[in-house]
């Protein structure tokens, strides 16, 4: 997590992971418009992401995150899951742009 701003009800967030970095954007009005926790990991869901969780049965794409929140029609949408703890605290989001890191 690096920065948040507030812009005419949409939460712009810019987070990073070994790949790149990221500018997300969510309706600020909506429960699954989460920010990330400052040095916290997470888990980052496109939509080829499959992601088994140890003694699960079957994996966690992000449409499966999707019928749990929100879709961001005619967006890329971007899901952010806690790596650890409680996970029922994910944060959907459409993606603004991405950098890869050189």
């Amino acid at each position: 997590m690096e920065k948040v701003v507030f812009v005419n009800g949409v939460k712009n967030l810019t987070v990073s992971n070994a790949e790149g970095r990221y500018a997300l954007a969510c309706n600020s009005d909506l429960d699954s418009c989460v920010t990330p926790t400052p040095g916290k990991d997470y888990l980052l869901f496109t939509k080829s992401t499959n992601w088994k969780f140890p003694g699960a049965t079957g994996y966690i794409t992000l449409e499966w995150i999707q019928k749990w929140s929100i879709t961001y029609n005619k967006e890329e949408n971007i899901a952010l899951l806690p790596a650890e703890g409680d996970r029922s605290n994910m944060g959907m989001y459409w993606l603004v742009s991405w950098n890869k890191n050189k």
